[in-house]
């Protein structure tokens, strides 16, 4: 919590700073939305009539704050002129009124969620993330409704609504408009007029069908979820061509993709125990530019392979280790070695804690860094005291944003 002195009267943030959270520093802790902390900043503001005044800090663009807190600051005037994006956080959602944003924000959050049926959105606004969106109404209706009200100016939609919500093709301007779209409902959507659409995740999404070739031709990523179907017409195209990061289950790989040598970014996740037998389920042959792979189910990448099932200019591997009990009770152990890793990785990321990978030094002179998680130590322990690998070894314990970051820079 921040504190200030009774001395404080004043308080000028540096023009270089421009990213500012007062959520947390004015007293509200993550795990509580509680309005009656005393150093909150309606406290702060109404004792220290200048000490947030936000107006002169004018180099703001970036804004993390509750809504009561926004309030007071609007109340008081004292909106940053400059301020690209708000990130507004409560418990219980306010309605957004008119005037209630200021008229040059690009960018607006909203977490955890909103629950209005009306929200009043800046003209120029381009980017839009309302966390889960519940509307009480009439279903699919309501939904519709209120995705017909944004401003034809969005480029980027993200949604969690029901999974059994149905969203029609949205109006033209829009779709004409829309870049990035995160959504969990029917696709009706995808009629085949989403022309600018780069990014696309309904990974989220509860047992949906796509048309493969209404797809948008613009598409540059592409998540799919567990349950995700596909139809395929008669001579379908495939995935399009402009496809570089994928993210869906084995089976949507063994489909035919327009441009395979175009896919550089892999996510692979399974909850069965096979594999596909497919002739486009090669990574080597059909997917030779892959730089990077996020592997959840180890076993179906690697499968009983003493080669390498990697594409020869993969630099960045995070595989999810865990041990299943498959074909006559006997565990399935992968073994990273010399040969199944390849020569061209450069990071490799372990995580998991079932299993007990075999590993064979040497590795492959090419890797540079190894990253494990903390659970795996008590697992490795030959490994880790090995001389000639110990010093690439890191650490890392949860749910990494590590491949995230790596990934970026073989971007």
């Amino acid at each position: 919590m921040l504190k200030f002195p009774e001395t404080l009267k004043y308080l000028k943030i540096p023009q270089e700073i421009l990213t500012i959270n007062l959520y947390q520093t004015c007293g509200l802790k993550t795990n509580t939305y509680s309005s009656q902390i005393k150093n909150n900043l309606g406290f702060i503001i109404n004792r220290y009539k200048n000490l947030y005044n936000l107006n002169e800090n004018y180099g703001i663009t970036h804004l993390t704050i509750s809504f009561s807190d926004w309030n007071i600051i609007l109340h008081n005037d004292y909106s940053p002129p400059n301020l690209y994006k708000l990130t507004l956080m409560d418990e219980h959602s306010h309605e957004i009124k008119k005037g209630m944003l200021p008229k040059n924000l690009q960018s607006l959050k909203i977490v955890p969620g909103y629950n209005h049926s009306v929200i009043h959105l800046p003209k120029q606004l381009k980017e839009i993330d309302l966390g889960k969106l519940t509307l009480r109404g009439y279903g699919s209706r309501t939904y519709n409704q209120f995705l017909k009200n944004l401003p034809p100016s969005i480029t980027s939609i993200k949604l969690k609504i029901s999974p059994y919500t149905v969203i029609q093709p949205f109006k033209e301007s829009l779709a004409k408009s829309l870049k990035t779209l995160v959504l969990n409902s029917e696709p009706l959507y995808l009629d085949g007029n989403l022309e600018s659409l780069t990014y696309l995740d309904i990974s989220r999404s509860h047992k949906i069908t796509i048309d493969i070739d209404l797809l948008p031709q613009t598409l540059n990523t592409l998540k799919l979820s567990l349950s995700t179907a596909v139809k395929k017409p008669e001579a379908y195209r495939g995935f399009p061509a402009s496809i570089t990061n994928f993210d869906g289950l084995p089976s949507h790989l063994s489909l035919k993709f327009e441009n395979p040598l175009n896919l550089q970014y892999l996510q692979i996740r399974n909850r069965l125990f096979s594999m596909p037998q497919n002739p486009h389920y090669n990574f080597i042959n059909n997917f030779p530019n892959i730089k990077s792979i996020y592997n959840t189910f180890t076993v179906f990448l690697f499968g009983d392979n003493p080669k390498s099932p990697l594409p020869p200019n993969l630099k960045l591997l995070y595989l999810e280790l865990r041990a299943f009990i498959i074909e006559n009770s006997n565990r399935h152990i992968i073994t990273l070695s010399n040969e199944t890793l390849g020569s061209s990785l450069e990071t490799l990321i372990l995580e998991g804690s079932s299993a007990n990978p075999t590993i064979k030094l040497p590795f492959p002179d090419s890797i540079e860094h190894i990253y494990l998680n903390t659970d795996l130590q008590s697992n490795l322990n030959e490994f880790l005291n090995s001389t000639e690998i110990k010093h690439k070894i890191r650490f890392f314990s949860g749910k990494p944003k590590l491949y995230d970051k790596l990934k970026k820079y073989y971007l």
